[in-house]
């Protein structure tokens, strides 16, 4: 410490705030930046097997409840909920120790110094992740014919906006170029305030569309705001003198953490090196997503069908809800059926060997269907096998092709009227 600028002593509350924050954020983000890494398997593998024993345990029994092992998919699941219950009441109960133990200490700069890198890095991690799977459109696919024919009010929320986004490659480019600046600023000391800046503008958006639309990664997109603002924290008086009261404030930026040249060099090209894993990283594997799944490969029978006859055996066994009057495939993918109730539902489908098919409900790990297909002619398809442990033949004769709007429409400089249908 420089005796000519000694470090002023924080308040009682700053530093039970400070404890807290710092417990809690590398209990929440404890593996980081391990789990990212190549060949890390052998550390970060018992950490995680240690992780969920305690997190199991606290569930059965500090809070009564057991929890599912469900698909993943979710990140709000019962078992993220109990996660962050255990590092809030250890982040707690370690703030009181060490402040029993600490509590002569005037403050803790230097340290702060060091979470503030920490955090982030964190999040400039995330805010690459989230823009790589935008920039190349892979988190929102292109729209499907299952998609397209479904009728608007049949969609869930997060089914409307995962449309929405697919819709339009141009819109999901540009919100993932945001997400992608505000990592890049992120990671390099003299522009990381603006990339906090950035990333809380960003992922203001990003949580209210999770709590809106009801996507299920409402919790982590929660917490990687309160990262971006916590990253404000040291430069929010100055912010708000220069870009509210609209007079001269001190310059925003942050320490160095390593003095010496060297020290500081190395850190620098560790930093650097991480920077081009993790970008090179996300963007390959969001190029991969986008050609596997983004425009998946067509299904030999591709197109509208009716269903000309829905047989079973017995006949007289049919379940109501399980007739379905028509089929719509648009990849080899997914499928859309028409029940006769009218329920319009959305199926995942895989293709097998020999003309086999296998159909499954998300959501509904015990409903399933093994079928075999026949194309007697381009106009006509038949299904026979299993369908929710009944024993079906269903004949198809195709439905002319239609357009849809929401394709069809496109981009107009210039409208006379409004064109909203």
């Amino acid at each position: 410490m420089d005796p000519a600028h000694p470090i002023p002593s924080w308040s009682l509350a700053r530093k039970l705030g400070f404890r807290f924050a710092f417990l809690y954020w590398l209990l929440y983000t404890f593996t980081f930046p391990l789990n990212l890494l190549p060949w890390t398997d052998w550390i970060v593998g018992p950490i995680d097997r240690g992780e969920r024993a305690l997190i199991l345990w606290s569930a059965r029994h500090v809070l009564g409840i057991e929890v599912p092992s469900g698909p993943p998919g979710s990140g709000d699941t019962t078992y993220d909920y109990v996660y962050v219950f255990c590092a809030l009441v250890l982040a707690l109960a370690g703030t009181l120790v060490w402040s029993i133990l600490d509590r002569k200490r005037a403050s803790y700069a230097r340290l702060a110094d060091w979470l503030w890198v920490y955090v982030r890095l964190q999040l400039a991690t995330t805010m690459i992740s989230y823009g790589s799977y935008k920039v190349i459109p892979s988190q929102f696919p292109v729209l499907t014919l299952d998609r397209l024919a479904q009728p608007f009010g049949e969609a869930s929320p997060m089914g409307l906006l995962w449309t929405f986004m697919g819709t339009s490659a141009p819109y999901q480019i540009f919100s993932g170029a945001g997400e992608l600046l505000g990592g890049l600023l992120l990671f390099q000391r003299r522009t990381a305030v603006l990339g906090a800046v950035v990333s809380t503008g960003v992922m203001a958006q990003v949580v209210m569309l999770n709590f809106a639309f009801d996507v299920p990664v409402k919790q982590y997109a929660a917490h990687h705001l309160a990262m971006a603002l916590f990253l404000l924290l040291p430069n929010a008086r100055n912010l708000f003198v220069q870009f509210v009261l609209g007079r001269p404030a001190a310059a925003l930026g942050c320490a160095r953490l390593f003095q010496r040249p060297g020290l500081h060099r190395g850190a620098l090209a560790l930093r650097t090196l991480f920077l081009v894993y993790i970008t090179w990283n996300r963007l390959s594997v969001s190029y991969d997503a986008y050609r596997e799944y983004s425009v998946p490969p067509p299904s030999p029978f591709d197109g509208a069908w009716r269903v000309a006859a829905f047989e079973t055996e017995p006949p007289e066994a049919v379940d109501p809800g399980l007739r379905w009057t028509e089929l719509v495939v648009g990849s080899s993918m997914r499928i859309g059926v028409t029940h006769a109730s009218g329920v319009y539902e959305r199926l995942q489908l895989e293709l097998g060997e020999e003309g086999a098919l296998s159909l499954s409900r998300r959501g509904d790990p015990e409903w399933k269907a093994e079928l075999k297909y026949e194309l007697p002619s381009p106009e006509r398809l038949r299904w026979s096998g299993t369908l929710a442990g009944q024993s079906v033949r269903i004949d198809f004769e195709r439905r002319p092709a239609r357009d849809y709007l929401l394709q069809t429409r496109g981009f107009h400089w210039i409208n006379e009227v409004p064109f909203n249908r």
